[in-house]
């Protein structure tokens, strides 16, 4: 397949964005991978009070939308 040159640019694009997003998650997730388990704890906790009743409510909700 011959590619041209709007082909190769789309590409090259693609390349960087998705370099690009990979260094923002290692950016902003390493630091919470290498705090350890009172760090994931302590996340975990924050993510608690969300609780599946909240997920299923939404999915309820939202669903027939869709």
């Amino acid at each position: 397949m011959i590619l041209t040159k709007r082909d190769r640019h789309r590409d090259l694009g693609l390349l960087l964005l998705r370099i690009g997003f990979g260094l923002m998650f290692m950016y902003y997730g390493w630091p919470k991978i290498m705090a350890g388990p009172a760090a994931w704890a302590k996340l975990g906790g924050a993510i608690q009070p969300m609780s599946l009743a909240v997920l299923f409510i939404s999915l309820i909700l939202i669903g027939p939308g869709r």
